[in-house]
């Protein structure tokens, strides 16, 4: 069963990722004045023009719906499985 739950929780992480990435694309939107979409707005973070990353971070926030969707199954999975190992237990040790 560790392997198991080594396995859910690199999933999970790896769900995470895109949220975590559009999140870091508002920071950066945030430090720079600027705002996110998809439209070329001029972003500019000490003297470095970083509109292609937050327009690309941004973006990541269509698959971070998808990303979020996948967690959330995997979670009631991951539930499901341990309270099954839990109920043999209980059995086995009666």
């Amino acid at each position: 069963m560790h392997g198991f739950r080594k396995s859910l929780l690199i999933a999970l992480v790896c769900c995470a990722l895109p949220v975590a990435a559009v999140l870091f694309g508002d920071l950066l939107a945030s430090l720079s004045r600027c705002r996110v979409d998809e439209i070329a707005v001029p972003c500019v973070l000490g003297g470095v023009s970083v509109g292609p990353v937050v327009r690309g971070l941004a973006g990541l926030g269509w698959l971070a719906l998808a990303a979020v969707s996948t967690g959330g199954a995997l979670l009631l999975f991951w539930a499901l499985a341990e309270a099954a190992q839990l109920m043999g237990k209980r059995r086995r040790n009666s």
